[in-house]
């Protein structure tokens, strides 16, 4: 998105993305305008969606449940049970725990998320 609209500051593109991903949609919009350019396949898929689903903040809804489930079903449950001696603290969508298991949780982390994309 900062490459198709010559946008240089991150957090412009992410307000665009957002706008996208948890808006209406309005085709005249400038940001579905640049997502749509960039992304056309995913751009349809996020309206069909968001149209089928009868409600357009049902994607942010799904979203976020798929993400709560992947980081505490999935991440956190793996850690627990792998490694009790670690002691976890969620904040949003981070894992936080003590430096040095930084590279358990990382390895933990990665797998986790590439099973979940079917990367492996």
């Amino acid at each position: 998105m900062m490459n198709a609209l010559g946008i240089k500051k991150r957090n412009e593109a992410k307000e665009f993305t957002y706008k996208v991903l948890f808006g209406r949609n309005v085709n005249s919009s400038k940001a579905d305008k640049a997502f749509r350019s960039v992304f056309p396949t995913i751009h349809n898929f996020i309206k069909l969606y968001k149209k089928e689903s009868g409600d357009y903040k049902i994607m942010a809804y799904d979203l976020q449940k798929a993400e709560s489930n992947l980081i505490f079903n999935k991440m956190i449950k793996n850690i627990m049970n792998l490694h009790p001696e670690i002691k976890v603290i969620t904040i949003h969508d981070s894992i936080v725990v003590q430096k040095k298991y930084r590279d358990i949780v990382n390895n933990i982390f990665q797998n986790e998320i590439s099973k979940e994309f079917n990367l492996i």
